[in-house]
């Protein structure tokens, strides 16, 4: 039998990076999260963005959850370029094949070098469905 597998987008361009510093000290972290289901299969993703508004040049922490049906296998990572605009440089991703109990992590650090509110890059985990 074969394994379906498709593409799951784990964070998207909901997520923002603005420029600025907000007055009363920096901004606390920035996340959503969504549910959904592929056929038979439900998922939970979250993206945080930590803080949820830089300064030009500063660097920024992006966590990306799966919470996916065990026995489901990691196939990759496939990511959007950032543009000449952000840095964005992987400090946490699955392996390639790799099987868990159903959760990924992956963690980017990003400097974005532009003015105002600038989208993140769309990340998609490709994964292979338990039969």
């Amino acid at each position: 039998m074969t394994r379906s597998v498709r593409p799951l987008v784990v964070s998207l361009l909901a997520l923002l990076l603005t420029t600025g510093c907000p007055r009363g000290g920096p901004a606390p972290g920035s996340s959503l999260e969504r549910e959904g289901a592929r056929g038979p299969h439900r998922f939970r993703l979250r993206g945080e963005l930590t803080p949820a508004r830089v300064t030009l040049g500063d660097p920024a922490t992006w966590k990306l959850r799966a919470e996916l049906p065990g026995g489901t296998r990691a196939l990759g990572v496939a990511r959007d370029s950032a543009g000449p605009w952000m840095d964005v440089t992987a400090v946490r991703e699955p392996e390639p094949g790799s099987a868990d109990a159903g959760a990924w992590e992956l963690e980017y650090r990003l400097r974005a070098f532009d003015l105002g509110r600038i989208p993140l890059p769309r990340v998609a985990l490709v994964v292979a469905w338990p039969e």
